[in-house]
């Protein structure tokens, strides 16, 4: 057999060059190991060598994902435009499509239907698509009078998150309120009558600072940074102290669980605070400990996890400082 020193994929002895990314194919009968090469800006600095970097193999890995996460990085983060992914988009939304219910949501779940919505958005679609303005019609019918979105009592409140992971919420609350908005924001639905009372509810009931947890609260402040007010930014600002008062040296941040880091990470990125940058910063040790050794992070078979570090860290300008290509 051989293998790409670059992607990792295996081909038979027929093969001369790796077709994802164009580099000679090396035996695997040689033992020959792959040495990543360390190309660093000239601003590098004669101490370069010394820091710590990240593997490069997350972005070939996204590179050839065929999901979601892989057409988003290859869109935002390389820049390409394929039609092999404008294919890819049709089918992966009409998969999406066909589980929608004739009532407009997916699985008579607000957290559920939130979810499916934000995966459109990262497809590409908008408010303005009849079958997402069934789904928006239906989750805006489940908030009551104080503008609060409330689950269904028969419904399970554990949802998909967009870092892959399962989260537990309870049927109603600031949590659940900043995660369906959150989700369906990108959407353009930022200035709807309903999503103002959502926005509203937030602001009226977080009083800053600290809320249940760090995961918790960059969630709710995640969702706050879209609403363009004074109220809001205060409760921003308080918010990001509070995070940065809890950070620890090695990058965690107290009360937050290992798996809960991405989901963080994913809730930082959409976040312009001075305070953002340096958390990010305090924040490296501990994203190049959780790196697999091929590259990626999280399970091997999924792309969500790799795709938020590589965003966050594009984000903050560190990707092109500490990334080894």
């Amino acid at each position: 057999m051989m293998f790409c020193p670059r992607c990792r994929s295996r081909f038979g002895r027929e093969r001369s060059l790796c077709p994802y990314c164009r580099v000679e194919l090396i035996s695997e009968d040689t033992g020959q190991a792959w040495i990543v090469p360390q190309l660093l800006p000239p601003e590098a600095g004669p101490d370069a060598l010394e820091r710590p970097h990240l593997s490069c193999d997350g972005l070939h890995f996204l590179r050839r994902h065929r999901s979601i996460a892989g057409m988003v990085a290859r869109r935002d983060l390389m820049g390409l435009d394929n039609e092999e992914d404008c294919l890819l988009a049709y089918r992966l939304a009409a998969g999406i499509f066909r589980m929608q219910l004739a009532s407009g949501g997916w699985n008579a779940s607000l957290g559920r239907t939130a979810m499916r919505l934000y995966q459109l958005a990262q497809i590409g679609f908008d408010r303005d698509h009849p079958d997402i303005r069934r789904a928006l019609s239906w989750l805006y019918a489940r908030q009551n009078i104080d503008g609060e979105l409330c689950e269904r009592e028969e419904a399970v409140a554990i949802y998909p998150t967009p870092v892959g992971d399962d989260m537990e919420f309870l049927r109603y609350g600031l949590a659940l309120n900043a995660f369906v908005l959150r989700c369906i924001l990108p959407l353009g639905v930022d200035e709807e009558r309903p999503v103002l009372r959502v926005f509203r509810f937030l602001i009226q009931n977080y009083p800053g600072g600290k809320y249940c947890c760090p995961r918790c609260t960059a969630l709710l402040l995640s969702a706050l940074i879209w609403r363009d007010s004074p109220a809001a930014d205060r409760l921003i600002d308080s918010g990001l102290r509070w995070m940065a008062s809890v950070q620890q040296p090695d990058g965690r941040w107290i009360g937050c669980e290992r798996e809960s880091v991405y989901l963080m990470l994913h809730a930082l990125t959409d976040i312009e605070h001075p305070l953002i940058g340096e958390q990010m910063q305090r924040a490296f040790p501990l994203i190049r400990k959780l790196q697999h050794e091929d590259g990626t992070w999280g399970k091997a078979w999924r792309a969500e996890k790799t795709l938020t570090v590589l965003q966050a860290l594009h984000k903050f300008e560190l990707l092109e400082r500490y990334l080894r290509v």
